[in-house]
């Protein structure tokens, strides 16, 4: 993993192709592909078997304090699991799902159902400050997940850091949802355990957003996704176009 220090994302990609690494990420990414389509029909007590939730404790005892978290997902593993931690959760609380549509409308709805069988509230990312506001008022307390290591849009393109030795965008959505409601932050930390199996550590990042500085919560994230690809990189979704976007002067960094 030490190639990352000299080389441009051009370079990386190109050391992986027909690697040890690019074949297990290969292999992964079909057993995700499957894994998704079992969501379709799983039951509660089988993904119970299937996927650990760790500290689950401080992570319910946050809702009921604040009336809600927020939650940093990489795509790593099978995070799409994450969603079962509705039926973990106390009743009438809420786990929102924030999501990017797809341009396919079939995989959309298809993903849209996998992620509200088990209590999953599906916000379009564009409507997430008005859809929590919205449930906040109605006295909901919701835990709100994002995936915060996606590629943005130029107009998202916010915050700028060092990720994995080469200059990298971040959406910082979460932070700006967390710092507006001024809920409780974790970072999903994901480990596949074994071919079938995995299990996320919910550990908080701050309890206090609005006290932290302007970036230092995306920056704790892109640091902390860093560590678990570090681990076991074959499990990041390698296939995801990181590097498209190039800096502009006027933006913030880390």
């Amino acid at each position: 993993f030490f190639f990352f220090k000299q080389k441009t994302a051009y370079e990386i990609c190109a050391c992986l192709v027909g690697s040890a690494m690019c074949i297990r990420d290969s292999h992964y990414i079909c057993d995700y592909m499957l894994e998704e389509v079992k969501m379709l029909r799983m039951s509660f007590e089988e993904l119970c078997r299937r996927m650990k939730y760790d500290n689950k404790e401080e992570y319910l005892a946050m809702i009921e304090k604040h009336g809600g978290i927020v939650l940093l997902i990489p795509h790593y593993a099978n995070f799409e699991w994450i969603i079962g931690m509705g039926a973990i959760m106390h009743p009438g609380d809420i786990p929102v799902q924030v999501y990017k549509p797809l341009s396919n409308k079939y995989l959309d709805e298809m993903f849209k159902h996998i992620r509200a069988r088990f209590g999953g509230y599906n916000v379009a990312k564009h409507s997430t400050a008005r859809e929590v506001i919205k449930l906040r008022r109605e006295g909901r307390r919701i835990a709100i997940g994002l995936i915060t290591d996606q590629s943005p849009n130029r107009s998202e393109a916010h915050y700028w850091t060092t990720f994995l030795n080469q200059d990298t965008v971040f959406m910082d959505g979460a932070e700006r949802i967390a710092k507006l409601m001024d809920f409780p932050v974790f970072y999903c930390e994901l480990e596949r355990t074994s071919r079938g199996y995995c299990k996320v550590l919910f550990d908080l990042v701050t309890e206090t957003p609005k006290q932290t500085a302007d970036g230092e919560i995306t920056e704790c994230f892109a640091r902390r996704l860093e560590q678990t690809i570090r681990r076991e990189p074959a499990y990041w979704f390698w296939s995801h176009k990181r590097w498209k976007n190039k800096r502009k002067e006027s933006v913030q960094h880390g």
